[in-house]
């Protein structure tokens, strides 16, 4: 998959109603931005990962703006490999386990100490 994604421009996303869709950590891990219809916690509009309508013409003019956007398609697509890095690598995801552990180990009273 990883060839595909490689070789496109962006990953389109018109789904209504989506979870945490992992063809958008696919598509950033390889330097892709999302141009979607969902965002999963305003991921996309909060890092700049990509574009967020759910107007299709809207849409369609995105995807026109690829080539008259280049450069910012391109730069949102660059975003995405250290957006996966710094929050869906498996040691940011083991630190945040590490996280969750220790405060569920934590007696209560300590907790309300802090």
């Amino acid at each position: 998959m990883r060839t595909f994604y490689r070789e496109c421009h962006l990953l389109l996303c018109t789904s209504e109603s989506e979870g945490f869709p992992n063809v958008f950590l696919e598509a950033w891990s390889c330097g892709k931005a999302v141009l979607t219809s969902v965002d999963p916690d305003q991921i996309v509009a909060t890092f700049g990962l990509g574009r967020v309508t759910t107007d299709y013409a809207e849409m369609r003019t995105c995807l026109a703006s690829l080539v008259s956007e280049q450069a910012w398609w391109r730069e949102a697509g660059l975003r995405g490999p250290s957006y996966v890095e710094e929050h869906h690598s498996a040691k940011a995801t083991a630190d945040a386990l590490e996280r969750v552990i220790e405060r569920c180990c934590t007696p209560l009273a300590k907790r309300a100490e802090a």
